[in-house]
């Protein structure tokens, strides 16, 4: 398994295959050549590759006949289906290595990686991928359709490469999209717990930042089910905050009274205001 050295940071998917049937170096080498050669093999060992692609270099291990490569344990959103068990099944890992101090900007060593491990997905008898950063398990074909649409439009593919964690309080908080923002979404309990969506407008706050960058000052946003969000950076700017944004409504009984002091007559009416959030009003 890739790990971080003193001024490098690991990045790493896991294809796992049906156990025997990983591929073998002949099957990596007629994949390059279906690629047109834009992924290149530069050098091969006992159960180890390294290729190139747009530029960046990769390391691929657990390839037949050697050993298979470590397996994750830890594995989120796996909507694969419940009989998938990572340890049932044998992986190999695609690795890049980058300097700690392009962290935050790794969308195109991301790219590159990703469309990789969406060509090893294609594979014979290859059955799911997953994102180290996220811990992401996603099925071969969804992950390969993300990846690939991801090029032709700004989007980051979420459903690979951001999961989304419920925390001990109730609330909601992305994992991976600190590598594109230098910041996670959290989602306070009070909206995480009282709105259904709340999976997805964590989702789309985080595909905005990651187009943006870090937040740097609280403000208002739109929810996009409705209403209005606060969010505001945390006090170590590691965190995206989100709380439903509220706004003074007048609720309750409405009661009126007359009144008679000589020359003044009229009625006068009154209301309870309390600060109601827009999704209840």
């Amino acid at each position: 398994m890739a790990i971080r050295q003193d001024n490098m940071l690991a990045l790493y998917c896991s294809v796992f295959f049906t156990p025997g049937k990983r591929p073998s170096f002949d099957a990596i080498w007629r994949m390059c050549e279906d690629s047109g050669n834009t992924i290149e093999l530069r050098s091969a060992t006992v159960g180890r590759t390294s290729l190139s692609y747009a530029g960046f270099q990769f390391e691929l291990n657990g390839l037949s006949p050697g050993r298979p490569a470590f397996v994750p344990r830890e594995t989120r959103n796996a909507r694969i289906g419940v009989e998938f068990r990572s340890g049932e099944f044998e992986s190999v890992e695609l690795s890049l290595w980058v300097a700690k101090n392009v962290e935050f900007r790794l969308a195109n060593p991301v790219r590159a990686l990703t469309h990789v491990a969406a060509e090893l997905s294609e594979l014979p008898d290859a059955r799911a991928v997953q994102w180290n950063r996220s811990k992401n398990l996603c099925q071969t074909e969804r992950f390969r359709n993300a990846i690939r649409k991801w090029p032709k439009r700004d989007a980051l593919p979420s459903e690979g490469l951001i999961s989304i964690c419920r925390m001990p309080d109730g609330g909601l908080q992305t994992d991976g999209l600190h590598l594109f923002s230098g910041q996670e979404v959290r989602l306070e309990p009070e909206v995480a717990e009282a709105v259904t969506e709340s999976h997805q407008i964590a989702l789309s706050i985080a595909q905005r930042f990651a187009r943006e960058g870090a937040l740097a000052a609280p403000m208002r946003i739109k929810n996009p089910f409705g209403g209005h969000l606060r969010i505001e950076p945390s006090e170590n700017k590691r965190f995206i905050r989100v709380w439903v944004d509220v706004v003074p409504r007048p609720f309750g009984v409405t009661s009126e009274y007359r009144r008679n002091s000589g020359r003044h007559k009229g009625t006068q009416k009154w209301s309870i205001t309390q600060w109601v959030p827009p999704s209840l009003i």
